[in-house]
């Protein structure tokens, strides 16, 4: 389900405050489970070498869900890599929710799982404290700025499922976000923007894994069209056992 896990680091992308690692694949663990995750095509893996860009883009992710790799446009790979700022209009993560592994999930079960995201999302989404997540993104983007800060998630609206395969689901999310920032010493700056994301969650080794791409206002199609294909690489790089 969609659970706003990785809008911690939007505002990042928001606020630009924050050698590349080219890979065709890497392998991450799953609760004692290894999963070959392929890079997307003219994407790299976001590293912790890539400082400062890397540790403000994880500072400003809330901790609720376990992220297991990021990937970023190879020339925003190549600016961190030199210590600059990239721009981070798109990227891709990958996460699991985190707590203990839960006993695997059959495709039948997986099934069930996609029946009530189908049918009780947006209920599901509406639910969300916002607040708390609101205030964790403030307090970590302040400690950024070593000032005040105030970032909003006014609204996410989900879409309707658009894809759908024994193994996976995805459906898409347009959001609004406004930041502000003061620094210490500096002054203070304002930001307003609106991102689409779409999430993508599939059966691995028995495990829920979610991918999502995150782009601009206009990226809508793109976000669609790239999930289609990455998503079918990772199911095919990890078939079941």
């Amino acid at each position: 389900m969609m659970t706003l896990r990785s809008f911690g680091r939007i505002a990042a992308l928001l606020l630009s405050l924050v050698g590349a690692a080219h890979a065709a694949s890497i392998p991450v663990q799953v609760h004692g489970q290894a999963v070959v995750v392929p890079a997307p095509d003219g994407f790299a893996v976001f590293t912790p070498a890539m400082q400062p860009a890397y540790d403000r883009f994880e500072l400003l992710n809330p901790k609720q869900n376990l992220e297991l790799a990021a990937f970023i446009t190879t020339e925003d790979a190549n600016v961190a890599s030199q210590g600059g700022q990239p721009d981070l209009h798109r990227f891709y993560s990958v996460q699991i929710p985190k707590g203990n592994a839960i006993p695997a999930l059959t495709v039948s079960q997986f099934g069930q799982v996609k029946q009530i995201i189908r049918e009780k999302n947006a209920e599901i989404i509406k639910g969300l404290d916002l607040t708390s997540i609101n205030t964790q993104s403030s307090a970590a983007l302040a400690k950024l700025v070593h000032g005040t800060a105030n970032l909003k998630i006014h609204g996410m609206v989900p879409l309707p499922v658009h894809a759908e395969t024994e193994r996976s689901m995805s459906y898409s999310a347009l959001i609004h976000i406004e930041a502000q920032a003061t620094p210490a010493h500096g002054p203070m700056r304002q930001k307003t923007l609106d991102l689409v994301a779409t999430v993508n969650f599939a059966l691995i080794h028995g495990q829920v894994m979610f991918f999502y791409a995150f782009g601009q206002q206009n990226d809508l199609d793109w976000t669609r069209a790239v999930s289609k294909a990455w998503l079918a690489q990772v199911i095919a790089a990890n078939p079941e056992r």
